[in-house]
């Protein structure tokens, strides 16, 4: 996982573990900053984390008024910026971005045959209208990647998004970008599409969303390992995703778990996870002062074998 994280170590800046980053683990999950000493877990459960970007938005991704918790997020505006949102599997960060990234287990060299794993990221937004119909912010990211060589890595793409269309609530839109089923380069990507929306409404200032992917690790040559063709200790393993955005639950204001998308992702895996300020559209920034924080509050990644 080093060695696959090593670019990040190069370009990113490191920011103190204080910060709200990286989201609180849960269940079996194993979060530490980049190179730190293996865990005692499974190698599946560990994931690594680097800080990147402006050192003042890097700075600002904390509670102000519990300076050492890790499990809330406070968000900025710095200034003015124009992004037309797109992603099409080349997701772009706006010039005064800043957020923290996180390494997944690689599961293509670090699973067994027949594994089966389930991830899960907990968080919730606050409901508060943003500025201007048209504003947006970008909190969230997962990328999928090939478990074999291709002609590009990432193999999907999905951004939570902060956006205000009408004089009405603000929402949360999950946005899709993924390569054609099979990985055939022939054809462009797809075009990037919104696959879930939230409304930020309800009787509580903030609203619960999730995203969960499942994946199943199987041996690509059984036939090859008994005839001792292919060792163990270099085999990559085929890995078999299924994504699904939730949301609150009626009744329950803590949890989402109710199913808006769902997605089968065959031979692909969850690389990196990022949350902070990724890219924003503000084309004003006069109606957000220096006071300005978008919340995410109670960020957690869980993981557990099924």
């Amino acid at each position: 996982m080093i060695k696959r994280f090593l670019p990040l170590v190069l370009m990113f800046a490191w920011a103190p573990a204080v910060l709200a980053f990286p989201p609180c683990p849960a269940d079996d999950a194993q979060i530490s900053p980049l190179g730190s000493p293996p865990g005692a877990t499974e190698r599946w459960f560990q994931a690594e984390y680097v800080m990147w970007g402006n050192q003042g938005i890097i700075g600002a991704l904390r509670n102000p008024l519990a300076p050492k918790s890790k499990c809330k997020d406070r968000v900025p505006v710095p200034q003015v910026n124009i992004s037309s949102g797109a992603i099409e599997l080349s997701p772009s960060f706006a010039p005064s971005a800043g957020f923290g990234i996180v390494s997944l287990p690689e599961l293509p060299a670090v699973a067994m045959n027949h594994l089966r794993l389930q991830y899960r990221l907990d968080f919730m937004i606050d409901n508060a209208a943003l500025a201007r119909t048209g504003d947006w912010i970008d909190v969230a990211q997962l990328e999928f990647a090939h478990d074999r060589k291709q002609v590009g890595k990432l193999s999907g793409v999905y951004r939570v998004r902060k956006i205000q269309r009408g004089e009405g609530p603000a929402t949360v839109e999950v946005i899709e970008s993924h390569a054609p089923v099979g990985g055939a380069y022939t054809k462009p990507p797809l075009v990037d599409r919104v696959v879930a929306v939230i409304p930020l409404v309800g009787d509580n200032d903030k609203t619960a969303i999730a995203l969960r992917w499942t994946q199943l690790a199987e041996s690509p040559i059984q036939t090859g390992l008994q005839a001792g063709l292919e060792p163990l200790s270099t085999m990559e393993y085929m890995i078999d995703s299924v994504l699904e955005v939730l949301g609150r639950s009626k009744g329950d204001v803590g949890r989402a778990d109710d199913v808006l998308y769902s997605t089968s992702l065959p031979r692909q895996w969850a690389d990196t996870l990022s949350m902070g300020l990724l890219d924003y559209n503000v084309p004003t920034d006069k109606d957000y002062g220096s006071e300005f924080r978008l919340v995410i509050d109670d960020p957690s990644l869980s993981a557990k074998a099924l």
